[in-house]
Parts: structure tokens; sequence; C-alpha cells
């Protein structure tokens, strides 16, 4: 929950930074949009964030299998 709380922030900024540049285009109620458009973002860095940390157990664990410790 903290990582899609830390990728909503990111994302809110970064479309912040957008519409503030291109809020022209934009005249109806851009704060439902904003919100909107940040919750999708999130949730597609935070399905990748978790993914990637897969893929990294995943490594250590094969890289345990084929590279076991002799004693």
């Amino acid at each position: 929950m903290r990582d899609f709380i830390a990728a909503f922030l990111g994302c809110f900024i970064v479309v912040l930074i957008g519409i503030f540049f291109l809020g022209g285009f934009i005249l109806s109620n851009i704060w439902g949009l904003i919100i909107f458009v940040t919750l999708l973002l999130s949730v597609i860095v935070t399905v990748f964030w978790k993914q990637q940390i897969r893929i990294e157990n995943l490594e250590m664990k094969l890289e345990k299998l084929l590279n076991p410790e002799q004693d």
C-alpha cells in the first residue's frame, strides 16, 4: 500500500505539472480529470513496480539454486 501511495503522489505531481502547462486546453472539471489520470497512472506504475520486485526475488532464488554454497 505504501508503494501505491508513493506512485500515486509521484504521478499526481507529474500530472499537476502537465496541467499547469496544458491547462488552457482543459476547461471543465479539471480536478476530477487530474485525479482520474493520476489514479490510472499510479495503478500502472504500481503494477510494474511490483512485477519488477517479483522478478528480482525470482532471480535471487534462481541464483541460489544454480550456485549452492559448499561448506
